[in-house]
């Protein structure tokens, strides 16, 4: 082991094998180096048990500018294995406390705590906080098994760890990654988009994620406000299993005064075990975020591009550059660096729409390669959301690569664009219809070794078509009131009246709601009902209009495609009016009933058919906290074409709930449930489905019954409104009931029809 000071650079520190039962000259210091090179012996004394074994690592302490504190770790299953002295090696203590008897090899400071250290281990890596003299230490969960650890590198914040036999890992110090989803309104007039606007009031949805086994029972997060922001309860504490994760809804408002398109960051102190760590996270507010459908292009002219520069390794990322062009007035640039190198030009998420894709781009290098060897150059990869995986699509191009890459780049082996071909070139790329409905990232990756004598990669004229694009950000210039509550989507039902229910969803402007009434008729049978109505005052249909509430029923002689075949009730007196002001709700007769509910999420819905009216209190099925991001719950119907029947899904975690709403052979309207766990976006699953039994909506609660009536099979991708890209299903359910009636699709595309929640 060698050790040079940080502190005073005539001073180094060495470390022998093991050198008999004395320990003489175990560990030597060299003071005056380079000119009188003085050795000193400074090996432990012989009662802390190390004279035998080998000193395995050095290193001088960071933050003790003296160059007097020194740790020395040592091989061999025995005690005693890290040392540490402060007084430049006449005396050494044990600092091993609670480590177990095992060989260490590495030992570094944290940079930026005084008070910790981490060790290379025979079973892993351990951190080691101060306590008094010693340390207490813990086994830290970086990945791989618990195998050898034998180097240990900081890089800025991350920690490389060199194994033996079991390749390199990277470790951040703080295991907890926290992270925003989305903002959910519960107070506004504006218009529902999951961005803050002024005015406002809501959720903003944060995810705390545990990346290592370690259990934390108790994780504190405090939220410290901006300008024009309120938290009404900062300061949160959850628990948190190893590789488990929590969704925090944390209470905000935005002003009136604040900016529009502002990117405010919120500083955030988590403390999990006594140890606190700062982060942050940004919240875009005051904006509208609109997706555009046609070719996205990037010719490098506008200095706004979506386009994004990601440096992984090197000094220099993309830049727009004018001193060589294929059109227009710049293209994209990147060095080919004279040392190891790795850069990514990325574009944004894309969905590719049918009809098929195609990319296309031109392109001009000078990179170090020639036709034996290919040291540096260009990769053209794609990967998928959801995916970390980059896959290579640069070998479907109309140019080909130059060749292979040789190994000592971090894309080795690797087919490239590499060498020199100044001549600017136009490739093109089919990538068919395979990626229909699916969302990715491309990226133009360079890298480069660490000798180079070339300019580098000049990129322009990037176009990628048929594609979904998020637009950049607009000004909303909204400024919300403060009288308009708005409802959690979804499900909704009364405890006391259970199996009937509402599914209250979003049509995402002008304050319009369509719900659906799920029920029993007074034989039991189970029948819906079809309510569109606008929220005023936290209220849909306030004044309890008549027409609210449709009754429809399916006409099966004629082509749906070219007539509509719902027939309305003309003589049905419907009206639905739901109230979400919690003031009118507490103390209402249908919330005093005796029945347990959380009145602090509750609502008031008022139903009339015919001469038959009553009020229930109902409560949201699933809590803004447990849906996942993203979220396909929604209303889903498989379009204009093939209209009056469609799906309700609810989603928390992987568990799908899945509503179908449909016909008997009679054109009545049915419904049948079902769940299932394991959904994945772009992946099928087949949902067992049942026809539900129960009791009239003004009889008394008895037990429903549910009888098994079919599958359906979703295959959803995306929430974008449009039948080419969102998914497809199958559908078999036969009505289980006395009128009997076969509903059947197959494979039909389908696509959302109400806002994601």
């Amino acid at each position: 082991a060698l050790a040079f000071n940080p502190h005073q650079s005539t001073a180094a520190f060495a470390g022998m094998t093991n050198s008999g039962a004395a320990g003489n000259n175990q560990i030597i210091r060299v003071d005056n180096l380079g000119n009188g090179n003085q050795v000193l012996d400074i090996s432990p004394a012989v009662n802390l048990g190390v004279a035998n074994s080998v000193v395995t690592d050095i290193k001088v302490d960071l933050f003790d500018t003296s160059g007097d504190t020194i740790y020395a770790t040592f091989g061999d299953y025995a005690n005693n294995r890290i040392l540490k002295t402060t007084d430049g090696g006449n005396n050494w203590t044990s600092i091993s406390n609670n480590l177990p008897n095992i060989p260490l090899f590495q030992v570094i400071n944290d940079p930026e705590n005084a008070n910790t250290l981490y060790v290379g281990s025979e079973l892993g890596l351990w951190v080691g906080i101060k306590s008094g003299n010693t340390y207490n230490w813990e086994q830290f969960d970086y990945g791989p098994a618990f195998t050898r650890v034998i180097d240990l590198v900081w890089n800025n914040n991350e920690l490389y760890i060199g194994t033996h036999g079991r390749g390199t890992f990277k470790a951040v110090k703080n295991p907890i990654e926290l992270s925003l989803i989305k903002f959910i309104a519960t107070n506004s007039s504006c218009d529902l988009d999951n961005i803050l606007d002024r005015g406002e009031s809501g959720k903003l949805m944060v995810e705390l994620k545990n990346n290592s086994a370690k259990n934390f029972d108790q994780v504190e997060v405090s939220f410290n406000e901006p300008n024009f922001v309120n938290f009404t309860d900062a300061n949160q504490s959850i628990s948190l299993p190893g590789f488990s994760s929590q969704t925090i809804a944390l209470p905000t408002s935005l002003g009136g005064q604040a900016s529009c398109l502002a990117n405010l960051t919120i500083p955030v102190t988590v403390t999990a075990n006594g140890r606190s760590f700062e982060t942050e996270f940004n919240v875009l507010t005051a904006a509208n975020e609109t997706t555009v459908q046609g070719t996205f292009s990037d010719g490098a002219e506008n200095s706004s591009s979506q386009l994004k520069s990601v440096l992984t390794l090197g000094n220099d990322g993309w830049i727009r550059a004018t001193d060589s062009v294929n059109s227009g007035n710049n293209s994209w640039f990147t060095t080919n660096e004279n040392i190891f190198s790795d850069k990514s030009l990325v574009t944004p998420w894309l969905t590719f729409d049918d009809g098929g894709n195609v990319l296309e781009f031109a392109m001009s290098y000078d990179t170090e390669g020639d036709s034996t060897q290919h040291w540096d150059g260009l990769v053209l990869e794609m990967r998928l959301l959801g995916s970390d995986l980059w896959f290579d699509i640069g070998h479907l191009s109309s140019i080909p690569y130059d060749g292979q890459l040789f190994t000592n780049n971090t894309a080795q082996t690797q087919f490239a664009w590499s060498g020199t071909q100044l001549d600017w070139r136009e490739a093109t790329i089919n990538l068919g219809t395979q990626y229909t409905g699916k969302t990715a990232q491309i990226r133009f990756r360079m890298v480069s070794d660490g000798t180079t004598s070339q300019d580098g990669f000049w990129l322009d004229d990037i176009s990628i078509s048929r594609v979904y694009t998020a637009e950049q950000a607009s000004c909303d210039a909204c400024i919300s009131d403060n009288n308009s509550v708005v409802p959690n989507k979804g499900l909704w039902y009364d405890p006391a009246r259970d199996g009937h229910g509402f599914i209250i969803e979003s049509f995402g402007a002008n304050n319009l709601f369509y719900t659906l009434f799920y029920t029993f008729d007074d034989n039991g049978d189970p029948e819906w009902f079809n309510s569109l109505t606008t929220l005023e005052g936290g209220v849909l249909n306030p004044d309890f209009l008549t027409g609210t509430i449709d009754a429809v029923t399916y006409d099966y002689s004629v082509d749906p495609a070219l007539v509509d075949p719902l027939v309305g009730d003309d003589t049905l007196d419907g009206r639905l009016s739901i109230n979400f002001n919690n003031a009118d709700i507490r103390n209402h007769p249908a919330c005093q009933d005796g029945t347990a509910r959380n009145l602090d999420f509750s609502a008031l819905a008022t139903w009339r058919l015919n001469e038959v009216e009553q009020t229930w209190c109902i409560e949201p099925l699933i809590s803004d906290q447990a849906r996942p991001e993203p979220d396909f719950g929604s209303g889903w119907w498989a379009g204009i074409d093939d209209n009056g029947w469609g799906y309700s899904l609810a989603q928390t975690g992987d568990l799908m709930i899945a509503f179908i709403f449909y016909y008997d052979a009679t054109g009545k309207p049915r419904w049948s449930t079902g769940l299932k766990t394991g959904f994945k976006a772009n992946e099928s699953i087949t949902i067992p489905m049942s026809d539900v039994f129960g009791y009239g909506r003004t009889q008394p609660l008895i037990e429903t019954t549910a009888v098994s009536s079919g599958s359906l099979t979703l295959n959803l991708s995306n929430m974008l409104r449009d039948l080419d890209t969102d998914g497809t299903t199958s559908v078999d359910i036969t009505y289980q009931g006395a009128e009997g009636g076969r509903w059947l699709r197959e494979n039909v595309k389908i696509m959302n029809l109400l806002q994601e929640h």
